[in-house]
């Protein structure tokens, strides 16, 4: 249960691929102990398989992946370094399993975002980003 879900205004941002959208994998109680199997979790609300994917935020003063849980039919495809664009991405606190807060992603798409999606940062030839009309 969350304790907080928040919108975030994804369309603000810029995110880049990090890698491939990979299947959320079901967790098992077994003998004490969790274990990982084959199958793959669903959303509760439509039935659909839940995706992990991996995004870092080109804002960010560091660099840093969020993992962000997608629903969709058919796995997700997303160019890696790409910029792609997260759908109704929403950011949750929840407590998790060790009793500590966490916080949780979520969207209900990933897609790429291709050339145009945001503006391009012009660059210094020293690497420095350049503000944006000089």
């Amino acid at each position: 249960m969350a304790l907080r879900t928040l919108p975030i205004a994804a369309e603000l941002l810029n995110f880049v691929a990090a890698g491939p959208c990979e299947p959320v994998a079901v967790w098992e109680e077994r003998d004490g102990r969790r274990t990982l199997t084959d199958k793959q979790e669903t959303d509760p609300e439509t039935g659909e398989p839940l995706w992990t994917a991996f995004v870092m935020p080109t804002t960010a003063e560091r660099p840093e992946v969020i993992q962000v849980r997608v629903r969709a039919r058919q796995q997700p495809v997303v160019t890696q370094f790409g910029a792609v664009a997260l759908d109704n991405l929403e950011a949750s606190v929840r407590v998790d399993k060790a009793g500590k807060l966490a916080q949780y992603w979520s969207a209900s798409n990933i897609r790429d975002a291709g050339n145009g999606h945001r503006k391009p940062h012009e660059q210094h030839k020293n690497g420095e980003q350049k503000p944006e009309g000089q």
